[in-house]
């Protein structure tokens, strides 16, 4: 099983190249601050991939599409933090980023239970 994880960080000092989204929240994570890598817990272990992403959305600002298809892989399970952020998820099982994956949530949590149960709603993971 391929393991890549993901975390926020701008390609460049200045965070020229994040999306607007970011730019506007602020989020900026320049790639020389130690403190944006995953601690080493939950780190990439041995050869694992490492991808840094410059927007909320993996396949926006990454080439996770184009590294997936180098893989082989065909279906993904995603894991996270906040299930009302997880816009991995939605853009994986999106018709033009997933024409050969599946992709299964694996919600975490939200700051509250609504957030949670609306989030679960907007995915169709459950009826509502």
């Amino acid at each position: 099983m391929e393991v890549i994880h993901t975390i926020i960080q701008s390609l460049t000092e200045d965070g020229r190249d994040r999306s607007l989204d970011h730019k506007l929240t602020p989020i900026h994570v320049p790639p020389s601050l130690p403190e944006g890598l995953p601690p080493p817990e939950l780190g990439p272990i041995g050869d694992e991939i490492l991808l840094p992403k410059s927007s909320s959305g993996v396949f926006n600002s990454t080439n996770l599409d184009y590294l997936l298809k180098n893989l082989g892989i065909r279906h993904l399970v995603v894991a996270g933090i906040l299930t009302d952020h997880a816009s991995t998820w939605r853009c994986a099982t999106a018709p033009i980023a997933a024409t050969s994956s599946s992709a299964s949530p694996t919600p975490a949590a939200a700051p509250t239970a609504e957030r949670h149960e609306n989030a679960l709603r907007a995915f169709a993971v459950i009826a509502g």
